[in-house]
């Protein structure tokens, strides 16, 4: 009997650890369960699933709010994401270069996820040789004031006087240049500028509103043929580009977003600027010219002016040497715009 007793109790525990065992299986398998649900389901915005239930208002705005950023090698094999997004209500007044800026980050978000929607990035395929390893600014001394001289809507018949000033005081400056003013002359400019050190970023082929900021497309295929330029005539890539009239303009409201999203992704940089010559406005003088960058250069420690080397800008030229003296005797050296921080409108800068 004692033996009976012993066996019943054995077989009790065996049958207690079963037990046991049956109820933790059930619980790892509703705990699986409820994990595939959640990804299923339609809380997560971005999922393969929940991408189609997004409204067109929501789509768009998740499109075009430039909530991810992707910075492609030249030969775009490898991948970093930034994720620097600009809020659509940003105010700047571009002479002066102030700002209003409210900006986000988000790390998380997938893109290859977001983008599978490619109607609204066929122009993600467009010249696929159209990349470049984005820009490295260098770290300055803290001590150290530099001014950054950059020359937009040349090459034109006074661009070698301006590289002749530059050369004699020796310093580099930033050139953006439009293809459609490139003549033989330009090409020559354009040699030279790397022989001087200079830097070549490029400012659209036509400069024309309508037609560049008519879609991202338009804004590529325009890029692309003064990149293209520059390139063979140099043998450089130019890596940096200033939109027309500065990022922020009453011309590319419905696209700026995408196309800012689409460049940075390509490896480009923009630069806008916080110093206006304001040397194609109006009918300037000399003596304006340098005002205008005098009296407002001492606000940075990295001033980036704007100026220009159009065929209409003989001023430019010809102030360019006082310009570049007033600024010495402030205490600043000269550089070319690469090795600076960008500087862009409705963003925080330094």
């Amino acid at each position: 009997m004692e033996k009976n007793k012993k066996e019943k109790i054995i077989i009790g525990v065996l049958m207690l650890i079963l037990a046991i065992l049956l109820i933790r299986l059930l619980l790892l398998r509703k705990e699986k369960d409820l994990s595939i649900s959640q990804d299923t389901g339609t809380s997560h915005m971005y999922s393969d699933n929940s991408i189609q239930l997004l409204t067109k208002s929501e789509n768009e705005a998740a499109l075009h709010n430039d909530l991810y950023q992707e910075n492609y090698s030249e030969e775009g094999s490898s991948k970093t994401v930034i994720s620097e997004s600009e809020d659509s209500e940003t105010k700047v007044d571009m002479g002066k270069g102030a700002v209003d800026n409210n900006t986000f980050d988000d790390n998380k978000l997938d893109k290859d996820k977001l983008v599978s929607q490619e109607k609204h990035f066929a122009y993600m395929d467009m010249f696929p040789d159209m990349y470049v390893e984005t820009v490295k600014p260098v770290i300055q001394l803290k001590e150290r004031k530099i001014a950054y001289l950059s020359f937009d809507d040349g090459p034109s018949r006074i661009t070698k006087d301006i590289l002749k000033i530059l050369e004699e005081e020796e310093i580099q400056a930033t050139f953006f240049v439009l293809g459609s003013t490139l003549t033989e002359e330009g090409e020559e400019c354009l040699q030279m500028m790397v022989e001087q050190g200079h830097e070549i970023g490029i400012h659209t082929y036509s400069h024309n509103y309508k037609k560049i900021y008519a879609s991202v497309e338009a804004y590529l295929d325009d890029f692309y043929t003064v990149y293209q330029q520059v390139y063979d005539i140099t043998g450089v890539q130019p890596r940096i580009f200033r939109f027309p009239w500065g990022s922020i303009n009453s011309y590319n409201k419905s696209i700026k977003d995408q196309l800012i999203t689409e460049m940075e992704r390509r490896g480009f940089t923009y630069y806008d600027w916080n110093v206006s010559a304001e040397d194609s406005l109006g009918n300037p003088t000399e003596y304006k010219v340098w005002k205008n960058v005098m009296k407002d250069v001492e606000k940075y420690k990295y001033p980036i002016i704007l100026m220009h080397d159009s065929s209409m800008n003989r001023v430019t030229a010809n102030s360019l040497e006082k310009v570049i003296k007033s600024i010495r005797e402030k205490g600043y050296d000269f550089d070319t715009l690469s090795n600076r921080e960008p500087y862009q409108f409705g963003k925080t800068v330094k």
